[in-house]
């Protein structure tokens, strides 16, 4: 297709043994005005309503095989979860791959005054207890597993001043392809249930542990494995108003903390008891960013990041001895397939219970009397340290506090607007640097970005740990394009799950959204005559799903937010509208539209589904017949060949089912080509009044046509308006305008 857009994915946590990446599933995708739109069940693809092959398609490079997946947007990607409030609500994560299923909302999430939050990438609770909570049984009957002694106590590593990490990421990155069944991760039910982990006693699993209860002003977030009962149903709920903290996005970049690295390792599960535990605390409150890695009593790596009023307590869970991990998983599993009323029942869940606190003492002890185990656990521990820990690496002399206003963006780069903003930024902005870092497996039209993500990267743990410090060392500021999160899946699904420790570090958070990622279907429908979205469509269905999920987290996100496209202010009512980008120079060219009999007309639908192929194409196809234009449909054209074909056209059609305008205009207008588009008047009263495009909807699209091939000399005359108008409002200037207070910084 000859879309100047990609589509990027955001994948899940998932399982692994140990030093080994996570494996996980990967989110539904959604659609994007100028990217391919997934089908039904995520995976990118023209819409089945609109018609294929059309003639002159220009077809050079062929779509790849695996349809990206993501939320992507129309503009770019994104999906999101619950908030985490500045009161806390408390929910916990899952990496149970093994199903393909996300897990469930559980119970008890909660807004209150001051507790500690713990919030997850699936959006499930479990147990609350200060970080070191798994591996002790609860309940009468359970017996006591046999806790070893951590062999050489507790071992600590402090980043010196000075040190930095290389960084991840930087490799060719393919973005992973859409999983057709895997749902979208849903949201902390509000209920008053007991938290799964304490059910019937049934011993917490490592990914229970490090929870909440961290003290006054804390906040908790977590991800690994699900320690929901395997028979328990899903409780359904709506997504509880889970506030954000508010960001200083003024703050003077010199005075935000440090957050120095520290890496402790315990030979033993953790223990909030434990002299492991309590000396993280004691960094972290002292203004440290501490991981604590233990081994873990399940097969897949998990983590719990516990954010103090000084710093942040990490808690990883790394699986050592696969098998005895996969033995205490097989007993833990017997007891949840128990759980349920009736006597029987009841004392059969004992004796499984009872079964598992003895297989648990049975395999610690064992460890303990292994006198290769604790360099079995440094072994285990050893990638996840590395990536985290810039002492392991490197010595560079460099502090960990970046100099000015140094600000991230990513990870989508939907059309390469992400690259283009940070560009125009430091263009723009005096004293501002800028980099973007992009999942690029959907990339499929060669878009540049700084530091691209590979789909390996994406779904190791131990890249996600070396991202949080590339981040944490390198960043004042990030715009998370999609509500996609920084880190990657090492929290949760969408940014509100990093922000508790990007606060921590002083590090100022801002949305940006490019499209069907935020747009609400049943709105826009309501508004717009021609929209596309159909309530018996299932793509329509599956979108709508990921809005309703995603807009209550997004309005109840304390930080700025903006929007590539003006339609999109009324599904982001306090957000701004941040101009697409493109250099007027790259599309620029002499020759003049309207000059030959037969003019060519050009339509390059990243997705028929949003640009109206269907509705406009039988229209443009009976003028071709009739040899009054020559229509080429472009597909699958590389973003480098695409100012070539544009200087080759005399009009542009884009979209005309959103209203709005998006980059393929931006470049017609550039090149200074007739620009046919549908502009509703619900977006036209935030544009400019002088926009130079031909307003035409697919009724109208005939008549505005043949107006165009009458009066030849007016249509060149509107055309030759389009470079001025891009220079004024899409060469970067405005955009950076507008991220100038975002950024502390005057334009």
């Amino acid at each position: 297709m000859a879309e100047t857009e990609s589509v990027a994915t955001e994948p899940t946590g998932g399982s692994a043994t140990a030093g080994s990446p996570a494996p996980a599933r990967e989110p539904a995708a959604q659609t994007t005005d100028n990217n391919q739109t997934p089908d039904a069940h995520g995976g990118g693809t023209d819409s089945p309503d609109a018609p294929e092959g059309r003639r002159d398609d220009t077809d050079r490079a062929s779509a790849t095989a695996d349809t990206p997946a993501a939320s992507a947007g129309d503009d770019g990607s994104g999906a999101a979860a619950p908030g985490r409030g500045d009161g806390g609500a408390t929910a916990a994560s899952g990496a149970d791959t093994a199903s393909g299923a996300e897990p469930s909302p559980e119970s008890g999430a909660h807004a209150s005054e001051e507790p500690a939050t713990t919030v997850g990438e699936a959006g499930t609770e479990k147990a609350s207890a200060d970080p070191g909570d798994a591996g002790t049984d609860a309940g009468s009957d359970t017996g006591s597993a046999a806790e070893p002694a951590a062999r050489g106590g507790t071992r600590a590593r402090e980043q010196r001043a000075g040190e930095t990490p290389d960084g991840p990421g930087g490799d060719d990155a393919v973005t992973e392809p859409a999983s057709a069944a895997a749902p979208e991760a849903e949201p902390a039910a509000e209920s008053g249930a007991e938290p799964a982990s304490a059910r019937d006693g049934e011993p917490a699993s490592d990914a229970d542990a490090p929870a909440a209860s961290a003290g006054h002003g804390e906040a908790t977030s977590e991800s690994g494995a699900d320690a929901r009962p395997a028979d328990e149903p899903h409780q359904e709920s709506e997504v509880p108003d889970a506030a954000t903290p508010s960001v200083d996005d003024t703050a003077d970049p010199a005075a935000r903390p440090a957050l120095p690295r520290v890496v402790l390792t315990a030979d033993s599960p953790v223990d909030r008891a434990g002299s492991a535990v309590s000396a993280g605390r004691e960094l972290a409150e002292e203004g440290n960013y501490v991981l604590l890695a233990v081994p873990a009593e399940a097969a897949e790596v998990s983590t719990t990041a516990t954010v103090t009023k000084g710093g942040v307590l990490r808690v990883l869970n790394v699986p050592v001895d696969a098998d005895a991990a996969a033995e205490i998983s097989v007993a833990r599993a017997e007891v949840a397939a128990l759980a349920g009323p009736g006597l029987v029942t009841g004392l059969r869940r004992r004796f499984a219970r009872r079964k598992l606190a003895s297989v648990r003492a049975r395999v610690w002890e064992t460890a303990a009397a292994d006198p290769e185990w604790s360099a079995r656990c440094e072994a285990a521990y050893q990638p996840y340290v590395e990536a985290f820990d810039p002492a392991a690496r490197t010595n560079t002399g460099r502090s960990t506090r970046p100099e000015g206003v140094v600000v991230g963006v990513g990870p989508t780069n939907m059309a390469g607007q992400g690259y283009a903003w940070a560009r125009a930024v430091e263009r723009k902005l005096s004293g501002v640097r800028a980099e973007t870092f992009s999942l690029s497996s959907g990339n499929t039209f060669g878009f540049a970005a700084d530091r691209s993500i590979s789909t390996d990267d994406w779904l190791s743990r131990s890249w996600q740990l070396g991202q949080l410090a590339y981040i944490l060392d390198h960043f004042t500021h990030v715009l998370a394009e999609c509500a996609m999160p920084p880190f990657g899946r090492l929290n949760g699904p969408w940014a509100n799950y990093d922000i508790a420790e990007l606060d921590a570090a002083g590090i100022a958070v801002a949305l940006a959204f490019h499209g069907s990622e935020i747009r609400d279907p049943a709105a826009q429908r309501a508004r717009v005559p021609f929209s596309p979205f159909d309530p018996a469509h299932e793509l329509t269905r599956a979108l709508q799903s990921k809005v309703d999920r995603l807009a209550p987290v997004v309005r109840a996100m304390d930080v700025p937010k903006f929007v590539s496209t003006p339609d999109l202010l009324h599904d982001v009512p306090d957000a701004t509208w941040l101009p697409v980008v493109v250099d007027p120079d790259v599309w620029a060219t002499d020759t003049r539209p309207l000059e030959r009999e037969r003019p060519v007309v050009v339509h390059a639908p990243s997705s028929p589904f949003t640009k109206g192929t269907g509705l406009i194409e039988p229209v443009v196809e009976r003028m071709h017949d009739a040899g009054l234009i020559e229509y080429r449909r472009i597909k699958g054209v590389p973003h480098a060949e695409m100012p070539a074909l544009l200087a080759d056209a005399d009009i542009v059609l884009d979209q005309f089912v959103f209203g709005s305008y998006g980059v393929m205009s931006v470049q017609a207008m550039a090149a200074g080509r007739v620009t046919v588009c549908y502009l509703h008047d619900s977006v036209a009263e935030h544009l400019p009044a002088d926009v130079p495009i031909v307003n035409a909807d697919p009724d109208t699209l005939g008549a505005e046509l043949e107006r165009i091939l009458a009066e030849r000399d007016e249509a060149g005359r509107l055309a030759a308006r389009g470079p001025a108008y891009v220079r004024e409002n899409h060469d970067g200037g405005r955009s950076a305008r507008v991220l100038a207070d975002f950024l502390g910084v005057t334009p």
